[in-house]
């Protein structure tokens, strides 16, 4: 059964010849313009096609691993920063170490989430590109928070 109808999404409009769908449908397109290349129908679940070359689920994998390695960049020169200027007056450093630490941990807190929600994003936008850099992302992460509490605990007792 063929039938024509106006499709208007958020970024694209024209006719779109409509079929059926078949039982299986094993297409994948990383972009709008690879779908409309072809003569299969949209598959179902993949609505981020229509114009977004890279959703949101892929920044945020990508974002899951890279947040702690900032936030041990940030730890480390923060901190050498810091003792530099601690020589002179270490009352005066504890403030910056403080904010330092703290934008660090929220740096790595913000990894852990990332890559809790792009594995939960793995259903609509399939296993590729997601489940390494989120587990890596994830594992990242839960080690920077190992290493704050190993750090606190040597610092209360």
């Amino acid at each position: 059964m063929n039938t024509s109808a106006w499709i208007s999404g958020n970024h694209h409009f024209g006719l779109l010849n409509y079929e059926e769908p078949s039982d299986h449908i094993n297409f994948r397109a990383s972009s709008m313009s690879e779908y409309e290349s072809s003569d299969e129908p949209l598959p179902f679940g993949k609505e981020w096609l229509d114009g977004e070359d890279d959703p949101f689920v892929f920044r945020a994998a990508k974002a899951s691993w890279l947040s702690p390695v900032i936030a041990f960049g940030i730890a480390f020169f923060g901190s050498c920063i810091v003792s530099n200027a601690a020589t002179e007056d270490p009352d005066a450093s504890r403030w910056p170490q403080l904010i330092i630490s703290g934008l660090s941990l929220a740096f790595a807190v913000a990894g852990f989430c990332f890559g809790v929600f792009a594995l939960f994003g793995i259903r609509r936008c399939g296993i590729e590109r997601i489940l390494i850099p989120a587990i890596v992302g994830i594992a990242i992460s839960s080690g920077y928070f190992y290493l704050v509490a190993i750090a606190f605990l040597a610092l209360v007792s």
